[in-house]
């Protein structure tokens, strides 16, 4: 056995996982400490990997290292190392994968609920556009449907790129998703295809949000995507993810947006000059840019739910879709009566809070947003608003039904994992900790403490409601 090993591994109970230690937690050191730590880390660097890997085995961490310190060197080993097993879960379980399709038996009954209602809320049901391919002008007072869905983990998996960005790369990069959507390879989250045709079937139409950018390539890439997967009517108008504008630019920044679409380069500076006029509906918000990145970039600024708002307001003249398509109509008016996604932001992402126990306490201190989770029945469709003055959130309640479906959230990137720094191993490990330094979790369930969901028509709340955030 090579000598410098068996000096190693004689040392290795008690000084070596010193080295390992201090080197997690950024400790300062004296000058005698870095010149024996500097010795070892040389005597190191000249083992074979087998001899380094008989090392590891023989050094007994667990008992020299503290919880922090060992969480600080699994994440050194991988930055990520928290979501190994949500991730695995996420794509591989049974569990997952029935959860993913019940949600879409959910929406589908839901769906039917709302439907029942068209009547006497001026909403116009009937058309079947997987036939007809086109959406014509509603009837005098009437808006066709929207069903507004995420894409990732709602409608398309993203479960290659998950696995490699947690496994491989350790980080996410959207450069390497976006080059993955382009080529049109993912599969359908379980049920999503269905329900999608079924609802379009029905005189509804989906319209899809999400946080991918607006970029010509990837619409393209998209659009072939869910073609292939057996989606019978699909047209670009229908997306409206991260870059759609739905206002005007002002007269002053028009021709800088124009030229920016058509930019194949990215453009910083163009992008942070332009400035909408959010009294004027855009002619065309669905419209792609040729450069994903500026997408992206100009679409930081217009968030999902200010999107889906601007689908059901503009009622006065309606959203042009014959200069999409060459064949719909031209005023179509629109009222969204369900929202489908993975993650909470996709519902609020105006008034979501940043930590999930603020998240959690808004949807249950808060019976409006509750009941449109809750209702299959369909609760009364609320308008969130956020004042960055005063920093209260408001619902202003809407003239229809709706109804919102939370599938199964996202393992990797969801919002949850924000707080964690989207899987740090030291973060993931301090709430455990919390979590079992927790009394609450040791004493005997409260009234207060359980949660009663909204199950009735009745249970619904009226107005304007100021929530705690």
């Amino acid at each position: 056995m090579n000598k410098k090993l068996v000096s190693l591994m004689t040392l290795g109970a008690s000084t070596l996982p010193l080295v390992l230690a201090s080197a997690s937690c950024n400790v300062e050191k004296s000058g005698e400490n870095v010149s024996k730590e500097q010795g070892l880390i040389n005597q190191l660097s000249q083992l074979s990997k087998e001899e380094k890997a008989k090392l590891i085995d023989a050094l007994d961490l667990k008992k020299v290292l503290s919880e922090e310190e060992k969480a600080k060197l699994v994440e050194k080993v991988h930055n990520q190392a928290g979501l190994f097993g949500a991730v695995v879960w996420y794509i591989k379980s049974v569990e997952n994968h029935i959860s993913r399709k019940q949600s879409f038996v959910l929406a589908k009954a839901a769906f039917d609920n709302l439907m029942k209602k068209g009547n006497s809320q001026n909403i116009e049901y009937g058309k079947n556009y997987n036939t007809i391919q086109k959406v014509e002008n509603a009837g005098e007072g009437k808006s066709v449907p929207v069903v507004f869905m995420d894409i990732d983990e709602t409608v398309l998996a993203n479960d290659y790129i998950e696995g490699l960005s947690v496994y491989e790369k350790g980080f996410f990069h959207e450069g390497t998703k976006v080059d993955f959507d382009v080529k049109g390879l993912r599969r359908e989250i379980p049920g999503a295809i269905d329900f999608i045709n079924y609802i379009q079937s029905k005189g509804a139409v989906v319209m899809f949000n999400s946080n991918m950018p607006q970029g010509k390539k990837v619409v393209e890439g998209t659009i072939e995507n869910l073609k292939a997967l057996g989606l019978k009517f699909i047209e670009p108008w229908q997306f409206w993810m991260r870059g759609s504008l739905p206002y005007q630019p002002t007269s002053e920044t028009a021709s800088v947006l124009k030229s920016l679409r058509e930019n194949v380069n990215r453009d910083k500076e163009s992008v942070s000059s332009i400035k909408f006029d959010q009294t004027k509906y855009a002619a065309q918000p669905w419209l792609t840019f040729e450069n994903w990145e500026n997408a992206k970039a100009l679409g930081k600024s217009v968030l999902k739910n200010t999107r889906m708002d601007a689908v059901s307001e503009n009622q006065e003249t309606g959203w042009n879709l014959k200069l999409a398509d060459n064949k719909s109509g031209e005023a179509v008016k629109f009222k969204v009566i369900m929202k489908i996604g993975d993650n909470y932001n996709d519902f609020f992402d105006n008034i979501a809070p940043e930590t999930n126990d603020e998240r959690v306490a808004q949807y249950k201190n808060n019976p409006a947003l509750k009941a449109l989770f809750t209702n299959i029945n369909g609760a009364k469709g609320q308008k969130a608003t956020y004042d960055k003055t005063t920093k209260k959130v408001t619902f202003k309640e809407l003239e229809w039904d709706q109804f919102y479906v939370q599938t199964p959230g996202n393992a990797e990137y969801g919002d949850w994992s924000k707080e964690y720094g989207y899987g740090a191993f030291t973060k993931i490990a301090k709430a455990l900790e919390e979590i079992t330094k927790d009394s609450k979790w040791q004493e005997k369930p409260t009234e207060k403490s359980i949660d009663k969901s909204i199950e009735t028509d009745e249970a619904t709340n009226n107005g304007t409601v100021s929530p705690s955030a």
